[in-house]
């Protein structure tokens, strides 16, 4: 990494920076960005798919095995769900 001239002053020595007990370690400030960023294309996906259910016509529906009641309650179920 670089050095940056900014200084918070924080005394972080005792950063965990490899492994630690049952193989939890604490990610980089990158590692952190990266699965911030996939959670947040998962929900955008899940919403996006479950919100595409509402467009299906019964034909289409029925060829999947899905309701219109199935399909309605799938669409306006929370991604906090899964």
């Amino acid at each position: 990494m670089f050095k940056d001239d900014w200084d918070d002053g924080l005394n972080r020595s005792w950063w965990p920076t490899r492994p630690v007990a049952a193989g939890w370690r604490v990610p980089s400030p990158a590692e952190a960005l990266l699965l911030g960023c996939r959670a947040w294309l998962r929900r955008t996906l899940l919403r996006r798919s479950r919100r595409d259910l509402l467009d299906l016509t019964d034909d289409q529906l029925r060829d999947i095995g899905v309701s219109r009641p199935d399909a309605l309650r799938e669409a306006h179920r929370s991604f906090h769900l899964d």
